[in-house]
């Protein structure tokens, strides 16, 4: 990577796909013959992407064999607007919540109208470069063609939801393993859950079925 990609703004998993693409290919050039995807987060929308979208882009001599994805949104759209409706609602005091609280307050008053997400959207997509409505990971599932693992949390965390990990299950005929998170705050909740025995058993199993 040059340094100008490195310090690129995120497409979140859009154009980040094709990254995975030539990781998977650069692969197949060192002689690898199967290889399983994770991602996390954005990284699962863009490994969801990849493989739902660009399989004529992959190179012949390297199979897929399945993929595991993190807390990933099923739909930028549905994301982007629920973060906007939480993070701005009492006031803004939801922010603190969701960086150092356990849960979000049921109560929710403040918050901004549709007018005023009209705006937000607009303004991250001038920003960004991308269309918000053409990110749908949880579509992209549907193409994958390949046995999927969905991991996420239960009660979800600062950003990703529960419903977004079995959608995108469901969407890829694929398995959700929903756990407790082995972390406290809704903002630490969000990290993959590498030490957590459940999820390390299912990864381990789950690799091991299908390759």
């Amino acid at each position: 990577f040059t340094e100008a990609a490195l310090a690129r703004p995120t497409k979140m998993g859009v154009e980040e796909s094709l990254d995975v693409i030539g990781a998977i290919n650069y692969l197949a050039d060192l002689g690898y013959k199967e290889v399983v995807l994770y991602g996390h987060s954005v990284g699962g929308a863009a490994v969801l992407h990849a493989i739902g979208q660009h399989k004529d882009m992959i190179s012949s001599g390297i199979e897929i064999k399945g993929v595991i994805v993190e807390k990933t949104f099923a739909n930028l759209g549905d994301f982007y607007n629920r973060l906007h409706s939480i993070w701005t609602a009492n006031f803004g005091f939801n922010a603190y919540h969701g960086l150092k609280g356990t849960e979000y307050p049921t109560i929710n008053v403040g918050g901004p109208t549709r007018v005023q997400w009209e705006i937000t959207k607009a303004g991250v997509e001038a920003i960004g470069g991308y269309k918000i409505s053409q990110n749908n990971p949880s579509e992209s599932a549907k193409h994958l063609g390949v046995p999927l693992l969905a991991i996420g949390n239960k009660g979800g965390d600062a950003m990703m939801t529960e419903k977004d990990m079995r959608e995108i299950a469901e969407n890829g005929h694929g398995t959700a393993l929903i756990v407790d998170s082995e972390y406290e705050t809704l903002a630490k909740k969000h990290n993959p859950e590498f030490d957590n025995p459940k999820v390390q058993n299912a990864i381990n199993h789950f690799v091991n079925s299908v390759m």
